[in-house]
């Protein structure tokens, strides 16, 4: 993510050290890691104030970049994430309904209905 350089690069600069020495956020479990666990979303709301999934999935993960757009983990982590959040199951529901819809529109990804569905869209983009 370029701020993210550019924000360590900027910070080591004014403490003259190297970039990944100044920047607390290196060290965190959710960045450049593709590992999701109810411990790190846990910390990314409380540590970091993610309150959608798309900014876990998309910000400070790479999940969403994967080739299911991180639907494979979606539902489960609309339940952590919602857990944390304090929401309902409404709530979970809805933050699901526009997680897909950004993906749609953002990256005409039609989002599959089942698990089959998900395993025919990733094989097709494959080829």
């Amino acid at each position: 993510m370029m701020h993210e350089f550019s924000g360590r690069v900027f910070c080591a600069g004014l403490a003259g050290s190297p970039p990944r020495a100044c920047s607390p956020m290196v060290s965190s479990p959710s960045l450049h890691s593709n590992e999701l666990t109810r411990a790190t979303v846990k910390q990314m709301v409380r540590e970091e104030q993610a309150l959608e999934l798309d900014d876990i999935l998309f910000r400070r993960t790479p999940r969403g970049w994967d080739e299911d757009m991180g639907l494979g983990i979606l539902s489960q982590l609309a339940n952590w994430l919602g857990e944390e959040l304090g929401w309902s199951a409404t709530e979970r529901s809805d933050a699901i309904d526009r997680y897909k819809r950004r993906i749609k529109h953002q990256y005409s990804f039609n989002t599959p209905t089942t698990k089959g569905e998900v395993a025919i869209a990733a094989e097709s983009r494959r080829s």
